[in-house]
């Protein structure tokens, strides 16, 4: 038996004994006790060293519970010895699990003892920051102190603002919103915060608003010895709230001693200097709000009624873009239909506020979806970079470009560090399983997708790529659970219940496929439903002819999701066919691996389209 399919095996095994499960349930209970007891042995004056013993009897306890887990099952008839294994190749290899689990026992070990060392050498404090992680930022949402709830937006609005002025700091490293957002209403200490976030300085604010009259207190506090560094309180009228934010950002950078560049400078006066219509501004809020909760429509309305009150407000024009896009990619609306007015939309923030990063990286979006201008999609990622270098959500969108343009390996350190910048965030979690589909290591896009789920377990996001990885292992009943999840989490979304449907029909299930696919054919007479989602399901079906007139109709539609062709798995049957290669090399995709060299075949041409 090879190495390879020994560590197969092993791992089988390890599933079937529940180790993993054993696994993670472990390291949930150290890292809470651990939490309480950096906390709470401290209060009771003990010294520093016990809370490091607390850590250090975990992790040596680490391996044991593993061993246990190998060797003992529990049942309804109590403790009892796992059983052997089931299949003939498993039964074969039994004699080399045992060495085989040892070693990952001793390795275990040694990991337990390397830990405990760095944990004493922290000071007994889970992920504590390093000693200048000062310039790592979190901004906790800011209090409503308004008796009104209906403020809630102008409170959440400015911890958003603010937020992004920050992220335009390169010398800052600031988290997003998305990962802050748990402590909203909460009473967690900053230290607690600053170990789970991983950052050293905290923000944290109220805002109050009596009519035209706006407070707004914040202080920076070291989130490492709960110090405080900086404090204001701020009384304007609404009209300046946009400046208060901005002295704040610079009052935050000065007190962490971060240089500002020329440009930053620049930047900040202009911000400052910008005057913004107040009830315009309230509407914008609204939106800010309204679209950071999902609810992309009602995000728009509060975005056209900003521009109804003042129409130079460039970044209700950005936010209508943004959302726009999402509705677009998530195929709400045909693109013909909306990738053009999300353009014109970020083109007019632009034309307002040519430093405006989030239109930037909206223009990149209409150019690597609906004009496939990888050059100039490329230019506008990295110009929104520059602007704002700590935005998570825009390094996520250059990773989407770089995966489709078959730079694997930059993609991934962009999703690295969208990652980092915002680790509370469900679909930045899950999309990182998708470096796992480009180099086919469908483990990898397991183990994202199942991070995700435990961040939060109701999205529809990590069910389909878990489902998609699943399904390309040749786990079907594991890929048709995921994926009848994601549907019923997505509400029905034509793109989830494509991937069902393909799954179904590769499972063998062809009869219930094919009632699917003519689900979708009849909800597409309704609404639309894009072509690249039929062309899915005919792919699963086996059928080349029918996968290709579909194709074929999602180049001419320009298909959001079409642009992930050259890295898409369940399309790999054709990627030697002369009518595959036609369609990535029109799109000017990177060629697909092909065994003979065809020529470019002939397609209808698309929709005209012009920036």
């Amino acid at each position: 038996m090879s190495r390879w399919s020994r560590l197969q095996t092993l791992m089988a095994e390890l599933r079937r004994r529940h180790v993993f499960r054993v696994a993670v349930g472990y390291g949930a209970v150290t890292f809470a006790t651990v939490s309480v007891a950096s906390d709470f042995l401290p209060a009771l004056r003990l010294p520093e060293w016990t809370v490091t013993l607390v850590a250090a009897l975990f992790m040596l306890g680490f391996p044991v519970a593993l061993a246990l887990a190998w060797l003992f099952e529990i049942t309804p008839d109590g403790v009892r010895r796992a059983a052997p294994p089931a299949s003939p190749a498993a039964r074969g290899a039994r004699s080399v699990l045992p060495s085989t689990a040892a070693g990952y026992v001793g390795a275990g070990i040694l990991i337990g003892l390397v830990g405990v060392g760095a944990f004493a050498q922290m000071g007994g404090r889970q992920g504590a920051a390093p000693a200048d992680a000062t310039q790592r930022v979190a901004v906790l949402p800011f209090e409503n102190m308004t008796e009104d709830p209906a403020n809630e937006y102008l409170s959440d609005g400015i911890t958003e603002e603010l937020t992004t002025q920050l992220f335009k700091v390169a010398g800052l490293h600031v988290l997003s919103r998305t990962s802050t957002l748990m402590y909203k209403g909460g009473r967690a200490p900053v230290e607690q915060v600053g170990r789970e976030l991983g950052v050293g300085s905290v923000v944290e604010g109220s805002f109050r608003r009596d009519g035209s009259v706006v407070r707004v207190a914040a202080r920076l506090i070291d989130a490492r010895t709960g110090e405080q560094i900086w404090a204001e309180t701020y009384e304007r009228r609404l009209r300046d709230l946009v400046r208060v934010q901005v002295e704040i950002a610079e009052q935050i950078t000065a007190a962490l001693r971060t240089t500002l560049t020329p440009d930053e400078k620049r930047r900040f006066e202009a911000d400052r200097a910008r005057s913004v219509d107040p009830e315009a501004y309230e509407h914008y809020l609204l939106g800010v709000y309204e679209s950071g909760r999902g609810n992309l429509l009602a995000g728009n309305d509060a975005y056209h009624n900003a521009i109804a009150k003042d129409s130079a407000f460039a970044a209700a024009y950005a936010g209508l873009a943004r959302n726009d896009y999402f509705i677009g990619f998530f195929g709400g609306l045909p693109p013909a239909d909306v990738f053009p007015r999300m353009r014109d939309e970020a083109a007019r923030a632009l034309a307002l506020d040519p430093e405006l990063a989030d239109a930037h990286a909206t223009v990149a979006l209409y150019y690597l979806h609906y004009k496939w201008d990888w050059g100039k999609a490329d230019e506008h990622f990295r110009r929104a970079l520059e602007l704002s270098p700590n935005a998570a959500q825009v390094r996520h969108d250059y990773a989407h470009l770089l995966l489709a343009a078959g730079r694997a390996a930059e993609g991934a350190e962009q999703s690295a560090i969208a990652a980092e910048l915002d680790p509370g965030n469900t679909m930045l979690t899950a999309c990182a399983g998708w470096h796992g589909f480009t180099d086919r290591e469908y483990d990898g896009a397991v183990s994202s997708a199942m991070a995700a789920l435990m961040m939060m377990p109701e999205m529809f996001w990590p069910e389909l790529i878990l489902g998609w990885a699943y399904e390309q292992k040749a786990q079907y009943p594991e890929a048709i659970a995921s994926l009848r999840n994601a549907v019923a989490h997505s509400r029905g979304m034509p793109f989830a219940v494509a991937s069902l449907a393909h799954a179904l029909a590769r499972s063998g299930q062809e009869a219930h496929a094919r009632q699917l696919l003519a689900e979708l054919l009849d909800e597409g007479s309704a609404r639309y439903v894009s072509a690249y989602d039929i062309a899915i399901v005919h792919a699963g079906l086996g059928d080349p002819a029918a996968t290709f007139d579909w194709l074929r109709r999602a180049y001419a539609e320009r298909s959001a999701f079409l642009v992930n062709i050259g890295w898409e798995p369940r399309f790999d049957q054709y990627r030697d066919d002369p009518r595959f290669q036609a369609i990535t090399r029109n799109m000017r995709l990177p060629d697909p691996p092909a065994t003979t060299p065809q020529p470019v075949q002939e397609l209808p041409a698309p929709r005209p389209v012009a920036m």
